[in-house]
């Protein structure tokens, strides 16, 4: 029960201060990242989105042929396949059409593949690209493509209808230059090549900086799941419990033989602001007035010191918490609030308990511990 009424005093007490260090700590990582570890890095990705079989002609089919240049292709153990290769360019930059090099053309070439006929564009991000993208092969199967301007996350992708022995395993090369760029990324992900990733190889996947971005992320996440959760079930709660608490002090107010002021008032809002918990420690504090005294004597110096230090502007921050003796504990607050609210006054270096603050506080003490 005491865990639960910290939680849900966070967001009375220290929601600000606990929200600026979160969005602190988001701020910080947030430099770090734009000034240390961002940069912009180009970067194409070659996918293999199928490589198949057009017919499986493995079984002896009598009457089903592939003919190819007058030849039957199961005569020579081959098969005709499509391959589809979906190109992206994952960097975080544009890619401009200056940094294709035009004495070094970007493409492909597919392994024990001969190309039988010229790749088509079957699908782009863009009619840009699907327009002035053109490609073209050579007597080596390679598969050349022209400079155009590729923008971030624009893809486009290309089928190819090949020859291939059966049961033979082909792959794609990739060659050209691209400024910025030392080799292109290579992906398969057809179906004959799909293989069962373990979890800590796909928890570990990926690069430093890409973790990096990962934590501030998922802490971003966390941050804003856990606001979006807990305060409503906070706010419920407090509701909740102030309800109760005004139950009390109402059922109090009936069956209580002693009168009630302003003062007594101030000993209802103490209950309702901060708990029964808070009343103990006044009601603790009253029954030891040396310790008033003391308390009041050290926060008066306290403040002094306090005042001078802003006077002579001191940058308090450079000091570390021992080097700052102004800071309050919270019994001194704790009496410097009973002072200004007249539960306690000061005479002549006497202190001077407010009567009927003493017998409300003593009374409804006695009927919270009896509930």
């Amino acid at each position: 029960m005491k865990l639960w009424k910290k939680i849900k005093n966070l967001d009375n007490k220290f929601s600000w201060s606990f929200w600026s260090f979160i969005i602190g700590i988001l701020g910080l990582g947030s430099a770090i990242y734009t000034t240390f570890i961002y940069k912009e890095n180009p970067s194409i990705k070659f996918e293999i989105l199928t490589n198949t079989s057009v017919l499986d002609l493995k079984e002896n089919l009598s009457k089903l042929d592939i003919i190819y240049s007058g030849e039957k292709i199961r005569n020579f153990d081959q098969e005709l396949r499509i391959t589809t290769i979906k190109i992206i360019n994952t960097g975080n930059v544009h890619i401009l059409k200056e940094s294709f090099d035009e004495n070094d053309i970007w493409g492909f070439e597919i392994s024990n593949s001969k190309i039988i006929e010229k790749p088509q564009i079957i699908n782009s991000s863009s009619d840009y690209i699907t327009k002035n993208l053109t490609i073209r092969t050579d007597t080596l199967n390679k598969v050349f493509l022209s400079s155009i301007m590729f923008d971030r996350k624009d893809f486009f992708v290309i089928k190819i209808l090949s020859i291939t022995e059966i049961e033979s395993t082909s792959s794609i090369q990739t060659f050209g230059k691209v400024a910025g760029i030392k080799t292109f990324d290579i992906v398969d992900t057809s179906q004959d090549s799909v293989k069962d990733v373990g979890f800590f190889k796909k928890l570990l996947h990926g690069n430093f900086l890409i973790h990096f971005s990962r934590f501030w992320f998922y802490l971003f996440v966390i941050a804003i799941s856990a606001t979006i959760i807990f305060t409503p079930i906070i706010r419920i709660s407090t509701f909740i419990d102030t309800k109760k608490k005004r139950k009390t002090i109402d059922k109090f107010r009936k069956n209580a033989k002693v009168e009630f002021d302003e003062s007594s008032e101030i000993i209802f809002d103490i209950y309702l602001d901060r708990g029964e918990s808070t009343l103990a420690r006044i009601q603790e504090l009253l029954a030891d007035t040396p310790r008033i005294k003391r308390l009041l004597r050290i926060y008066n110096l306290k403040q002094k010191e306090y005042q001078e230090f802003h006077e002579q502007s001191i940058d308090i921050m450079a000091h570390s918490p021992n080097e700052r003796p102004y800071i309050f504990e919270q019994s001194e607050h704790l009496v410097k609030e009973l002072l200004d609210r007249h539960i306690i006054t000061v005479n002549r270096n006497q202190i001077i308990i407010n009567e009927s603050s003493q017998k409300t506080l003593d009374e409804f003490i006695y009927t919270l511990r009896l509930l």
